[in-house]
């Protein structure tokens, strides 16, 4: 199986800036109490050979005999030789280890019986000690194999689609791209390297074509854009779209551009995108350029800004750097949402642990 370089994930800056607009909505919810101890569930569970056990699961799972298989499973997790943290140990691992194996390896039962185990040891919430949270998550983990596939799955579709004839490839890409879920898209994605010069311009273009109706197409645009080379393009597909689904192809190009290349990409958010993508942009790619005094500069300037002064806010709490501590206060002693952004930075830094500023 094809190992993939994990997309970038979608930024923790945009869930807080989230947090900021959200409301109080709670719910009365009953949780579970643990049963164990963290420690002592982990010793139990070291109370087996699992790789003794794992070995003929997988044997079973690699010549495709699911009802042998699926009695197995339900003959572990019955065991009572063994305790429960051991059993579900081995449980959990051959789950996330399905991943590993060609998509559709096994068939629904044993995909049904998986995701359908009910944990039995539960460990103390590490934020509440009266929640119990499974030590093994079994569900979780055929969900991130099952997610593997439907990846690896794409990236088979993508690499068959981009060895056609070059005018078709990219309408029939997106096409593709449209119809998959989200872990397909990504293995898409994970194709577009495949594709030669003139197909990656045609997908580009496409995909830039349809943004303003189909947002969900900015990590094709922006991933074309980047393997092209083309800062031009890249910054169109970056403000074009939305954001939602820019978090991550923002990470993605922060990761692959130059110092210059980013301050060029947020300045040009910045005068260009709506607010919402300009503060992600600020969110992502201004933390690692607070040393520069253009940036800095900016951000300082954004905090009365009503729609991004926030994001600058945030950005600027996560520095402890003296010099713009000092800025800092200085606008707090005054009036306005200036002030009352400063000071909010202020209290953030101060909350946050000694030596994590830039």
């Amino acid at each position: 199986m094809i190992r993939f370089r994990p997309l970038l994930p979608g930024t923790l800056f945009a869930a807080l800036l989230g947090l900021l607009a959200a409301g109080p909505g709670w719910a009365q919810v009953d949780f579970p109490e643990p049963n164990w101890s963290a420690p002592a569930a982990r010793a139990a569970a070291l109370q087996a050979d699992a790789n003794a056990v794992l070995g003929p699961l997988f044997d079973q799972a690699r010549l495709g005999r699911d009802p042998d298989l699926l009695a197995r499973l339900q003959t572990l997790a019955a065991d009572e030789r063994l305790p429960v943290p051991a059993r579900e140990r081995i449980l959990f691992d051959f789950a996330q280890g399905l991943g590993d194996l060609p998509p559709g390896a096994v068939g629904p039962d044993v995909l049904d019986y998986l995701q359908g185990y009910r944990p039995r040891t539960l460990v103390p919430h590490p934020d509440n000690d009266r929640v119990g949270i499974p030590l093994f998550n079994i569900r979780g983990a055929t969900a991130g194999s099952l997610n593997a596939w439907r990846r690896q799955a794409g990236y088979d579709a993508g690499r068959t689609l981009l060895a056609g004839p070059t005018p078709a490839a990219a309408q029939d890409y997106l096409a593709e791209y449209n119809r998959s879920s989200t872990p397909g898209r990504q293995g898409l994605a994970d194709a577009l390297p495949l594709a030669s010069a003139a197909q990656l311009a045609d997908i580009a273009g496409q995909s830039l074509a349809a943004l303003p109706m189909r947002p969900d197409l900015s990590p094709v645009a922006v991933r074309a854009a980047l393997l092209l080379g083309d800062p031009a393009l890249l910054r169109r597909a970056l403000a074009a779209g939305d954001g939602p689904h820019l978090a991550g192809p923002l990470a993605e190009a922060a990761a692959e551009l130059d110092e210059p290349g980013r301050i060029d990409l947020l300045f040009v958010m910045l005068d260009t995108a709506s607010p919402t993508n300009a503060s992600l942009a600020v969110g992502t790619l201004a933390p690692g350029l607070l040393h520069r005094p253009e940036v800095a500069d900016r951000l300082f300037a954004l905090l009365g800004d009503p729609a991004m002064g926030s994001a600058a806010a945030l950005v600027l709490a996560a520095s402890t750097r003296p010099d713009l501590q000092d800025r800092l206060r200085e606008l707090a002693a005054g009036d306005g949402l200036t002030a009352r952004r400063a000071a909010l930075a202020l209290a953030s830094a101060g909350a946050s642990r000694p030596g994590s500023g830039r």
